[in-house]
């Protein structure tokens, strides 16, 4: 948290800042019974395959909503990197889940063709659900709750179905228009059955290599491409690398399902899994803002040195001929073809709503100063004064509570001198400059010391992530917080670029 750095401490919301409950909390039932015998808190464990929530804020309100509605009676404690970034991690998490291993887990719902799950794989057929109003209306629909049902074949019970953001090509050398583009390409996604066969039907070979062995892939030139949000590309510098967004191509949805052990929710009074169900409920609302958010993103993503590109109609129409044989294949599953029959039909009543649009100066050939291969961390740290302006709009808008923004905006002063970093920030008040330790190997680590990490002990890392310096501008990438997840250090430090100014 930035209260850990020698700020006004945040209000946080996620379960990061719980640790020392959840030291003493238990991890079944509480020592209670299920009829609520006990005052302590019950905890559930969630296993997240990703390094934080920051990638799917849905998750994150999902997470901070239980503990609301409960008043903390009832709390998700995340368990990050579940997995260890394996290919087959999701698989993990749905079995991990299954055999009780962890109470929750959460799946992108691309995994459950592999899975032989029925109807599940229709929300990520390809082309299919692209477009926000449109999966708008699937959840609006009896699709989610139609879908959980059939989470009882893998062994774990369907807490909830919920949206996610639209996933788009990203490519290093140009833009990926119609399927010439994607002729004799290497391009990563994440392990789908389906989503494979889509992008071998484009004329790509598919990869399911990720985080340092997909940017290992982008930098050697083994991987030309790869499937994202526009909030991960940017969270992660992405556009570094591969420069280049086909904006009105939406491939498909991150859609995601929240995962129960059914022996630890039955443990669960009757209003403790309404609070589970409200949260979700709750956290669906959320979708209505994407639309807004990629808008945004992209503008800054631009300005960053992404470039944009639409295809055209005629490019369109020959990306869904080609994938067109993926849909023989999730056909031969009567419950899947039933899901996308009922899609196909919403999609032919609900109108697809304005194209995302290109900022000025954004297309064309990506500027020299964008580089295909990152920088490498090493010792020689450019030290100095880096500087940004953070607003209550900008935290607010990445899903920073409006209290904890408040206390946190304003000019933002970071040095670095001598193997130190001071951190200063002016906003309605202002807060003096710690002054701590920094390491510096394949990550930075800034470490806790005097004046800096708040309550962590001496030494203790308060944040780590990578970094790349262009341009005179600092940016911290897969930011990880020393007190465990924490959403509002990822957008601290990663939401906007740091620019050096001495």
């Amino acid at each position: 948290m930035l209260g850990n750095l020698g700020v006004q401490p945040i209000r946080a919301t996620s379960a990061a800042v719980l640790v020392a409950v959840l030291a003493t909390a238990c991890q079944g039932a509480a020592s209670g019974t299920k009829a609520g015998g006990t005052e302590e808190p019950v905890v559930l464990r969630l296993a997240n395959g990703y390094s934080n929530l920051n990638y799917v804020p849905v998750l994150q309100s999902f997470v901070s909503r239980v503990e609301e509605l409960s008043d903390g009676a009832l709390r998700v404690q995340v368990e990050d990197e579940w997995g260890n970034y394996a290919a087959d991690y999701e698989e993990q998490i749905v079995g991990d889940v299954a055999n009780g291993t962890v109470d929750l887990g959460w799946v992108g719902t691309r995994i459950f063709g592999s899975l032989d799950v029925p109807g599940l794989p229709a929300l990520t057929a390809p082309l299919l659900i692209d477009s926000y109003p449109l999966q708008d209306a699937v959840f609006g629909s009896d699709i989610p709750a139609r879908l959980l049902a059939g989470l009882d074949e893998v062994g774990v019970v369907g807490l909830a179905v919920l949206p996610g953001s639209l996933r788009k090509p990203v490519a290093v050398a140009g833009p990926l228009l119609g399927p010439a583009d994607w002729r004799g390409l290497t391009f990563q996604s994440f392990p789908s059955a389906e989503q494979a066969e889509a992008i071998e039907a484009l004329g790509a070979t598919a990869t399911n290599l990720i985080v340092d062995a997909l940017d290992a892939g982008l930098d050697d030139g083994s991987i030309q491409g790869f499937e994202k949000d526009l909030l991960t590309v940017q969270v992660n510098g992405m556009q570094v690398r591969a420069p280049y967004v086909t904006t009105n191509v939406n491939l498909w949805p991150q859609t995601l399902a929240v995962l129960g052990n059914p022996d630890r929710l039955e443990w669960l009074t009757d209003e403790q899994r309404g609070w589970l169900d409200t949260a979700a409920a709750d956290a669906r609302e959320l979708s209505t803002g994407f639309a807004a958010r990629d808008e945004q993103i992209l503008g800054e993503l631009c300005q960053a040195g992404a470039r944009a590109a639409e295809a055209s109609n005629a490019d369109l129409e020959a990306l869904r001929q080609a994938v067109e044989p993926v849909y023989a294949t999730l056909a031969a599953d009567p419950e899947t073809s039933d899901v996308i029959d009922q899609i196909e039909q919403l999609k032919s009543e609900v109108p697809a709503g304005p194209a995302l649009p290109i900022p000025a100066g954004c297309t064309g050939s990506a500027a020299p100063s964008v580089s295909t291969s990152a920088p490498t961390a090493s010792a020689a740290f450019p030290e100095g004064i880096y500087r940004v302006d953070i607003s209550v709009q900008f935290l607010v808008e990445h899903g920073v509570d409006q209290a904890s923004a408040e206390d946190n905006a304003g000019l933002q002063t970071l040095t670095f001198a001598n193997g130190s970093y001071g951190l200063e920030t002016r906003g309605e008040q202002i807060v003096p400059a710690c002054q701590s330790p920094y390491t510096v190997g394949d990550r930075i680590s800034l470490l806790a010391g005097p004046g800096c990490g708040g309550s962590a002990p001496v030494g203790s890392v308060v944040m780590s992530a990578r970094w790349e310096l262009l341009d005179d501008q600092l940016r911290f990438l897969d930011v990880r917080s020393g007190v465990g997840e924490d959403h509002f250090t990822v957008v601290f430090w990663a939401g906007l670029p740091w620019q050096k100014i001495g």
